[in-house]
């Protein structure tokens, strides 16, 4: 699977059943591809399930791992209790910080605390990195209780 192309998952059937099956297999080697791939990967789960890709049944168990492989207007059609649930599912890495940026936003506008326990820190992966932008923190002024 570290040679899987574009090309690769422009070749495969498209069917719903095909689509979970692909994303099944593909979830735990995701790291392992690259960002073009992957970005196929949710083009290609999007155009099978239609004008359904983005409930919460799908993106959760589905999409999985590859939620962080969504566009930015990707993360404005997802809605903000699906976001919560992906944050308490997984955790959240391999994510560019623009779109890493707006899920966080949409996570702290649903008042989803993000950083108590601690724990929830290490859940944000990638989203970590924009914690302190998105909390109103200038760099040279964290505060303690943040981190």
């Amino acid at each position: 699977l570290p040679g899987l192309t574009v090309g690769h998952v422009n070749s495969v059937k498209e069917s719903e059943q095909v689509a979970d099956k692909l994303l099944e297999l593909l979830q735990n080697v995701r790291s392992r591809l690259s960002a073009p791939v992957r970005a196929n990967v949710v083009r290609y789960f999007k155009r099978v399930k239609a004008g359904n890709w983005s409930t919460e049944e799908n993106v959760i168990q589905s999409l999985g791992v590859f939620v962080g492989d969504v566009t930015g207007d990707d993360v404005q059609n997802i809605t903000l209790d699906t976001w919560k649930l992906v944050f308490n599912s997984f955790r959240l890495e391999d994510i560019e910080p623009v779109l890493a940026r707006g899920i966080l936003d949409k996570l702290l506008y649903a008042n989803v605390t993000v950083t108590d326990p601690p724990d929830n820190i290490r859940k944000l992966g990638q989203l970590a990195c924009v914690l302190p932008e998105a909390l109103g923190y200038k760099a040279n002024s964290l505060s303690q209780d943040v981190w």
